[in-house]
């Protein structure tokens, strides 16, 4: 794992997306995920739908940090 993902944290009811501090401002809270050289380049180049799509369908454990990479095609 070489960077750092930041998603929402799926494992929370929708109600935690976000909250309102004392200023009235709406901070969101991001889960900050992992992620290997091949899923970074992925991101940039097919963009975070995509990566999000790839996380649904394969359903990996993120909160292992040695997880295996992503199934992922990247065409340049």
């Amino acid at each position: 794992m070489t960077s750092l993902y930041a998603g929402l944290p799926v494992y929370f009811d929708d109600d935690f997306f976000s909250v309102t501090i004392e200023n009235g401002s709406d901070v969101a809270i991001v889960w900050l995920i992992p992620i290997t050289d091949q899923e970074t380049d992925f991101i940039r180049e097919k963009g975070w739908e995509a990566f999000e799509d790839a996380l649904v369908r394969q359903d990996p454990d993120l909160l292992d940090p040695a997880r295996p990479q992503l199934d992922l095609v990247l065409h340049r």
